[in-house]
């Protein structure tokens, strides 16, 4: 029976080469994303592509914070006879701005809402999703992605940077609850990385070229080196790996700002 992964947020730079690095081991794919036609149209190509080469491949374009979707992708994978290997849930979907400014980017209730909602709250509401109706396989993976900002500040991150430790949080509970059933609970702390996401931050150029000039080995990280840990985690060799976050980002986070 072949693996099968459901990635959450798909259509971003780190769940597209999740989804190359996990294609080439053979997985079937559930994957959700939430764009507008022209992007919707460029993933469906790249979907085409996975699916030329042997997976299997669903795919869903809407809110992983509705209960109607999560219904459908349960519903979906119930009806199929599929039960779930990996688990990635690699949202990025939070509001940036300042909590004591009065420019444009302030942040208010809704933002904090929406950003814990989307990049902590599901990860846990999803999981249990899974768990609950028996469709993760035993010594199953179960992945998310935090960030340095979720233990420093950084400039315009405090929704995000506090959804990142309740995140944290989240992983190590569910971890000690999984732990007998076998599933094992890992985040990925990724260095800078050059996605749509990070151009949401004004001056993200500045911000890049930053991360290049304090990274000691002398670049960024890319998605395909966060996707190299996501297939690591999802073999036999990570077994004993759970409730960790396992830093990704070539030393960046060792080095100060300058």
């Amino acid at each position: 029976m072949k693996q099968t992964a459901l990635i959450l947020g798909a259509s971003g730079a780190v769940g597209k080469a999740a989804i190359n690095a996990l294609a080439e081991k053979g997985y079937d794919f559930y994957l959700v994303h939430r764009d507008r036609r022209v992007a919707a149209d460029a993933l469906e190509i790249f979907i085409n592509e996975i699916r030329a080469n042997g997976s299997r491949v669903v795919s869903f374009n809407a809110n992983i914070n509705e209960e109607k979707t999560q219904t459908e992708v349960i519903e979906k994978i119930k009806s199929d006879s599929a039960r779930i290997s990996i688990f990635v849930h690699a949202i990025a979907d939070g509001n940036v701005g300042k909590a004591f400014s009065r420019g444009k980017r302030n942040l208010d209730i809704h933002s904090y809402i929406h950003t814990f909602t989307s990049m902590a709250a599901s990860f846990a509401v999803w999981t249990q999703l899974l768990a609950n109706n028996d469709l993760l396989v035993n010594d199953s993976r179960v992945i998310g992605l935090t960030s340095e900002g979720s233990y420093k500040v950084l400039d315009d991150y405090m929704a995000v940077g506090m959804a990142k430790a309740a995140l944290e949080a989240a992983c190590r509970y569910m971890a000690v609850e999984l732990a007998p059933t076998g599933i094992r609970v890992n985040l990925i702390n990724a260095g800078i990385i050059d996605t749509p996401a990070l151009r949401v931050f004004e001056g993200h150029q500045q911000l890049i070229d930053r991360a290049v000039k304090r990274n000691p080995s002398g670049r960024i990280t890319t998605p395909q080196d966060i996707a190299k840990i996501i297939s690591f985690l999802a073999s036999s060799d990570s077994a004993w790996i759970t409730g960790e976050i396992i830093r990704a980002d070539g030393g960046e986070q060792l080095m100060p700002f300058s």
